[in-house]
C-alpha cells in the first residue's frame, strides 16, 4: 500500500489487492458495533449475561 524510507512515503502500486473482511481494523470496528449494539438495545438481564460472558472470555 504505502512504503515510508528515510522519512519519504511512496505509494506500493504492486501491493495486492486483499479482501477487507481479512483487515484486522475492519474485524476491530465490526466487534465495537457488535458491543455497541448490546449495550444500547439488550434488556438487562440479556446484558447482564452477555457482560459476564464476555468477562470469563478473557481470562
Amino acid at each position: 500500500f504505502i512504503t515510508q524510507n528515510d522519512g519519504i512515503i511512496k505509494i506500493n502500486t504492486t501491493a495486492p489487492k486483499q479482501d477487507i473482511t481479512s483487515s484486522r481494523v475492519y474485524q476491530g470496528r465490526l466487534h465495537r458495533i457488535d458491543v455497541e449494539k448490546q449495550l444500547l438495545y439488550a434488556e438487562f438481564p440479556s446484558l447482564q449475561q452477555w457482560m459476564e460472558n464476555e468477562m470469563h472470555e478473557e481470562e
